[in-house]
C-alpha cells in the first residue's frame, strides 16, 4: 500500500500537479482555448475534473468585465465600472 502510494506521489509530481497533494484550493487549466481543455479545481479536499463540450449556455445577464489576451498569451480580466 504504501509503495503505491509513493507511485502515486510520484505520478503527480511527474505531470507538475504537486498543487493537487497541497491542501489549498487549486484551479488548473489544461490546454486552455482548445477542444481538449480541462479545468481541474479542488476546494475543501474535493478535486472535481471539468471538460469542454459543444454545448451552448443560455439566459440573461449582465456584463461584469472585459478579457484581454496579451501578446505574451498572458489573459487578463477587467472588472466592469458600475
Amino acid at each position: 500500500m504504501l509503495i503505491g502510494i509513493g507511485f502515486l506521489v510520484v505520478a503527480l509530481s511527474s505531470f507538475g500537479l504537486n498543487e493537487l497533494l497541497s491542501s489549498e484550493d487549486v484551479t488548473i487549466v489544461k490546454d486552455p482555448g482548445t477542444t481538449e481543455m480541462e479545468v481541474i479545481t479542488k476546494s475543501e479536499g474535493k478535486i472535481e475534473r471539468l471538460t469542454a463540450t459543444d454545448a451552448t449556455a443560455r439566459g440573461q445577464g449582465a456584463a461584469i468585465g472585459t478579457v484581454y489576451r496579451l501578446d505574451d498569451g498572458q489573459v487578463i480580466w477587467i472588472p466592469a465600472e458600475e
